[in-house]
This record gives structure tokens, C-alpha cells and sequence, in this order.
């Protein structure tokens, strides 16, 4: 059982990666386990942005599954999902060509948008035109890209592991979100200048970066579950795992 775990952007998957005890191998440009020489692992970059790389990715490992882990934006209040919370997807939507791909178990719906949505107004928009519960960037594009695979469209599936990483009540932080990328790459110096001059002063940028690691321990303790569960019980994949999609 070959598995393909592939996350939108490298603060994702680092978390996963040490969850799971990968190492970067050169010969395939991805993630490797030593303890599952059949699992790797690789970023999209955000909208599948990688997308020759990726596509040469799954032609060469030819993975049975493929679990595209990340966070996902929650569309309206009130609603009972917290950041970190597990979404369970029946349905994705491409907010381009509006293309439904129907998956399951789940009742959630997630549309898929070319540009991060995080201001309610812009939420509730997107809300409303897709009848959606979640919004994200890479799900419909990475089914759209799996089914004009002719090696894996028939005989692969699209596991999604997505987390709730932020909320319209808490647009406040997310907005500046692109100030604290690359966070653990800053030095000492850098992160305090940072929180000096983060909008609503350090106390802001605390909550903010408290947020995020929770969402973010909480999708790769996910994506572990997920991804054992596949490989040591390949034949209960369709039964017993929630979000499942057959690419076409």
C-alpha cells in the first residue's frame, strides 16, 4: 500500500513530518518514511502551485492513496467547529468551475477559491454562492489534477485530512497571518522586532502564533491516525475512514 500525504505549504507538513519520523530522500524530491519505505510526503505549494512536480511525483510513486492534509478556513458563525477540529468532507466544490466532486462519509461541504479568504464579509460571500462550510485552496485542484492521471485515476484515492485553522471571529489575527510565515526560521532578534511591531502589539502576536501551533499539532496528530490507519488496514480504507474521494 503506497501513500502520498501532500500538504499546501511547508508549515504544514513540517509537523507531519516529525510525527512521523520522515526524512527528505533526493532521489524522489519528497519525504520519505525509513519504517514505511511506501509512504512519502511533499507540499503543493498553496492552489497546487507545484503542479509539474507534483504530477511527476504521482507517476513515479503511484500511490493507492493520497492524503491531502491542511487547513481549512470555516465560512460562517455561529457554528460549533473550533480551530483544530477535524472536518469530515462529503462534497468539493471548484470555485472556478463551480465542478461539485462528490466524496464521503461526511456532511461537510469545502470550496475551493484561488486567493486565501479571511475577512467575514468576503466568508460569508463565498458562503452563500456555494452553499459551502469550509473554503481552502488545494482540494478541488488536486482531484482536477489525479483524474487526468491516467496511472492513478482508476485505481487511487483522495483521503482529505483538513483541520479548521481559522474563524470569522478570529479575522482580527488571520489578517496579518502573513506576517508570522517562515516563524520558525526567524532568529531571536527577528522575532522580537516582529512582536514590537505587530499590529495590536506581542500580546496580539501570542495569540495568534498559540492558535496556529494548536491547529497545526492537531492536523498532523490527525493526518498520523489517517495515514496508520491506511497502511496497516488497507483493506477497511473505504469503510472506515470518513472524507474519501474517487478521482475522475
Amino acid at each position: 500500500m503506497r501513500v502520498l500525504v501532500l500538504t499546501g505549504v511547508q508549515e504544514e507538513l513540517l509537523p507531519i513530518v516529525r510525527r512521523l519520523a520522515l526524512r527528505f530522500d533526493n532521489s524522489v524530491r519528497a519525504y520519505r518514511s525509513s519504517q514505511y519505505p511506501d509512504l512519502y510526503a511533499a507540499t503543493t505549494g498553496p492552489g497546487i502551485q507545484k503542479r509539474g512536480a507534483i504530477r511527476k511525483l504521482i507517476t513515479e510513486t503511484v500511490p493507492h492513496a493520497i492524503i491531502n492534509a491542511g487547513l481549512v478556513g470555516l465560512l460562517k458563525e455561529p457554528d460549533n467547529l473550533e480551530a483544530g477540529d477535524r472536518c469530515r468532507l462529503g462534497e468539493v466544490i471548484d470555485s472556478r468551475t463551480r465542478i461539485v466532486y462528490p466524496g464521503g462519509p461526511g456532511r461537510d461541504r469545502l470550496v475551493s477559491v484561488d486567493k486565501p479568504v479571511f475577512a467575514p464579509y468576503e466568508k460569508m460571500d463565498v458562503a452563500t454562492d456555494f452553499s459551502a462550510r469550509l473554503v481552502d485552496m488545494e482540494a478541488a485542484p488536486l482531484l482536477n489534477l489525479v483524474g487526468q492521471l491516467e496511472e492513478v485515476s482508476t485505481g487511487s484515492v483522495v483521503v482529505f485530512c483538513k483541520v479548521v485553522g481559522d474563524r470569522p471571529d478570529t479575522y482580527y489575527l488571520h489578517q496579518y497571518e502573513h506576517l508570522v510565515r517562515g516563524w520558525h526560521r526567524k532568529s531571536r532578534l527577528e522575532k522580537w522586532i516582529s512582536g514590537m511591531r505587530f499590529p495590536g502589539g506581542p500580546w496580539r502576536l501570542r495569540k495568534l502564533l498559540t492558535m496556529k501551533d494548536k491547529a497545526l499539532e492537531s492536523l498532523a496528530a490527525h493526518t498520523e491516525h489517517v495515514t496508520l490507519r491506511i497502511l496497516n488496514h488497507p483493506g477497511g480504507m473505504t469503510t472506515t475512514i470518513d472524507s474519501v474521494f474517487i478521482p475522475h
